[in-house]
């Protein structure tokens, strides 16, 4: 497997504050998985308004780590989607399965998100 993870207690231990931290947000929200270009993928949705913020997180970083700026951005009255990228710590898929390479192929990816 190619895991980003060094053996199975280090992903069980992200995987697992990862949702004992969203499972305290009080942010009303919902996680769902959907499969984007071949790869696992899970979203957090949260808030409503008129306009939707897409929030992908950056290298090292999910959705989980993220929650002062979900809040924030809330808040301020806006829906949002965050997206844990496959192959960064978090509970998206654990493989580095987004192929190819370069920024085209992670535009791909979330294009499939988008939708």
């Amino acid at each position: 497997m190619d895991s980003i993870y060094r053996n199975a207690a280090g992903r069980e231990h992200i995987r697992r504050w990862c949702t004992d931290w969203l499972d305290a947000w009080p942010v009303p929200h919902e996680r769902t998985t959907v499969t984007a270009y071949g790869a696992l993928t899970h979203l957090v949705t949260a808030g409503s308004g008129p306009t939707t913020v897409v929030f992908v997180p950056g290298t090292n970083f999910n959705a989980a780590a993220s929650l002062p700026l979900a809040t924030a951005l809330t808040a301020a009255g806006h829906r949002l989607v965050m997206a844990d990228v496959p192959g960064q710590p978090g509970l998206s898929s654990e493989k580095r399965t987004v192929p190819g390479v370069g920024l085209s192929s992670y535009g791909t990816w979330l294009s499939e998100v988008l939708e």
